[in-house]
């Protein structure tokens, strides 16, 4: 799970949805344009042609940022009309638009009564911003939580540092000799004749699972130029200077070595391919799910053939797309620093790449970038941001970016949906389904919003704030509460769950309740950590410190019930180390004696148990977290003289 604890600010005036269309346009043809449908969307005025276009008295594409024929003769572009265009979306991208913009003033009115309330004056605000946010990520994590005096007979001695990082940094390589047989198969990706007709067979498929299972949860890449694309890799194979493109760019000039830096791309998307599975309910789980990735020889070759390509691309929103999936790949295989490396290449170079466009705009307010860069932009953030708050460690800097967009793009998405569909690939996603996942990825990236929101509120000055001003805490807590409940209640129905994750087969709705019961704990962890560090007679004094006490514990035991633990996803690592904060909350009140836990807290804790024996064989700070929760256990069960009681 993510998200990622990026630290773009919250509540902050941003450009909204609607506004921000005034710089899109499709970059394709006329006569492949959506049909939109007119009696349930008035249409408005046609758009305008770019300034060069007019004086000429030609068509204009009005494509942006630059028209066809401007980019032709690599001259600036200039549209004069400033206001919305939203001409060339089509229904159901107007309607992912309208839930954007629900789910933004939920958000935009949440956090403006909680600011008011602890008034940083305005030049020391803009001075401490961005160190107070790096200070509040390490109260943040499971290692705060180890950090609680109440633990202190475990003598872990982390200092400050993440368990990741202690136990990861020597073990984060791949298996490096392929088997004898697959060597044909290296042959045929490094440009060769496909020895075996299964070769392309199970590129294809691979292909298909990425697009299903991966990028179902980060819709970066244009689905249609994809499965075009595909076709063409099989009829031609994967050579350097063939059309192997997976990410069409209609800007060409915009990215240099393009067509290797794609070939790269596809290399990476049968490696995802090859290492994920469908979602099943874990009463029907895939064995395959968590067992260790060393049964995917196929993943390990395609995805060392990426590696190998990786580093004679030049800089390019090609080779930004091949590490930011290369940081996806790395977390599928439960490699969290590894990954790292990657999100965080990813990010510093967009960052640059953001930054060159700035400059080399002559107009200061020009929107920065196009579809690719704005997704690109949200997921290397969030990715980059969330990771290194896990593991305890600087950031890249790409939130620093003066980026004008709240949301990543909406995609535009044909009514008709059969037409010019000859992929090789069975076309699985429909427009109902590809609306949904636009929903999840915008949902998502507004949930992760709030979640810095949390963290900006009640972490930045640490427990000893939590210890001496208590009232001010639980006060920012009820309002987070309601905000969160606000924001919840906006979300569409098609992302709304009632029901058992055990009866449940919808992976994405499954997520984002996940996160919700995540950012829940969170609210209310500074008053599960007042009461059990401080005297009882001073309990008295706030009786929604003890609501919300408790109510940290209902969350915590949800969240172990609620968890896709036995699935294999790029946030399992993150959904393992938020069930062992959890299960360490639960075992900090019951060690504490200052707080009624409710009766079957022993089954709850065991769960994690269950869950880490699944995984921990695949990562070995996963393996040391193991071992510590099992020292926390007989410590709380036995005080003293844990080494002598048995797990049951």
């Amino acid at each position: 799970m993510e998200h990622q604890h990026g630290d773009q600010p919250i509540g902050v005036p941003l450009t909204s949805p609607a506004e921000r269309l005034k710089s899109q346009q499709m970059h394709q043809s006329q006569n492949k344009r959506a049909r939109r449908s007119t009696g349930i969307y008035p249409r408005k005025r046609a758009a305008l042609a770019c300034q060069l276009c007019r004086h000429r008295k030609t068509k204009c594409d009005n494509a942006r940022p630059a028209c066809g024929f401007c980019s032709s003769l690599h001259v600036s572009c200039v549209y004069g009309d400033d206001s919305t265009d939203l001409t060339s979306y089509d229904s159901a991208s107007l309607a992912i638009i309208d839930r954007l913009d629900r789910l933004e003033k939920s958000i935009q009115t949440g956090f403006s009564g909680i600011r008011e309330s602890r008034k940083t004056p305005k030049i020391a605000e803009d001075v401490q911003t961005k160190d107070a946010t790096r200070i509040a990520m390490q109260y943040l994590v499971l290692e705060s939580v180890l950090e609680w005096p109440c633990f202190s007979a475990l003598n872990l001695n982390l200092k400050g540092q993440s368990l990741a990082l202690k136990h990861d940094l020597s073990s984060q390589g791949h298996s490096a000799t392929p088997t004898a047989e697959r060597a044909a198969l290296i042959r045929w990706l490094q440009g060769g004749e496909a020895e075996d007709p299964q070769f392309k067979n199970e590129a294809l498929c691979f292909c298909q699972e990425f697009l299903t299972n991966v990028h179902s949860k980060n819709p970066i890449l244009d689905q249609s130029d994809f499965l075009n694309d595909v076709d063409h890799c099989m009829e031609h194979g994967f050579e350097e200077n063939g059309r192997s493109s997976l990410v069409v760019n209609r800007n060409r000039s915009l990215i240099p070595h393009f067509t290797l830096a794609d070939y790269n791309i596809q290399l990476i998307a049968c490696a995802l391919g090859a290492v994920s599975d469908p979602f099943s309910t874990n009463d029907r789980v895939n064995p395959r799910c968590h067992q260790a990735p060393s049964i995917s020889p196929l993943a390990n070759i395609y995805y060392r053939e990426a590696r190998r390509k990786l580093g004679v691309l030049q800089p390019s929103l090609g080779k930004i797309l091949s590490l930011f999936f290369c940081g996806i790949f790395e977390m599928y295989m439960i490699k969290p620093v590894t990954a790292w490396f990657n999100f965080q290449q990813a990010s510093l170079q967009l960052k640059a790449y953001l930054l060159g466009q700035t400059a080399k705009s002559s107009d200061p307010g020009d929107p920065i970038g196009g579809h690719l860069e704005r997704r690109l932009y949200w997921s290397c953030m969030q990715s980059e941001c969330e990771l290194r708050a896990e593991l305890r460690i600087p950031s890249a800097g790409l939130e620093s970016v003066n980026f004008p967009y709240l949301f990543p793009d909406p995609p535009i998405i044909s009514e008709d949906t059969d037409s010019s569909q000859s992929s090789l690939l069975v076309r699985q996603e429909s427009k109902t389904a590809q609306i949904k996942e636009w929903m999840y990825y915008s949902a998502e990236t507004s949930l992760r919003r709030f979640h810095n929101g949390i963290l900006e509120s009640l972490y930045k000055d640490g427990p000893s704030y939590w210890l001496n001003d208590i009232h001010s805490t639980s006060e920012q807590a009820v309002e987070l509460e309601n905000q969160l409940g606000l924001w919840i209640s906006h979300l569409p129905k098609e992302l709304r769950i009632n029901g058992p994750v055990t009866s449940s087969t919808d992976e994405l709705a499954l997520h984002i309740r996940s996160r919700a019961i995540l950012c829940n704990i969170r609210i209310h962890r500074p008053c599960l950590f007042y009461k059990i560090h401080t005297t009882p007679e001073k309990h008295e004094l706030n009786a929604y410190v003890s609501r919300s006490a408790s109510l940290c514990l209902e969350n915590c035991a949800a969240f172990l019930h609620d968890v896709t633990y036995h699935h294999r996803h790029h946030g399992t690592w993150y959904v393992l180390r938020s069930g062992l904060e959890a299960a360490f909350c639960i075992l900090a009140a019951v060690r504490s004696q200052q707080i009624p836990v409710f009766d079957k807290w022993h089954e709850t804790v065991q769960r994690a148990f269950r869950f880490l024996e699944m995984w921990k064989d695949q990562c070995p700070n996963l393996e040391s977290s193991f071992a510590i929760l099992q020292q926390a256990y007989l410590d709380t069960m036995c005080p003293g003289k844990g080494n002598d009681y048995t797990l049951p």
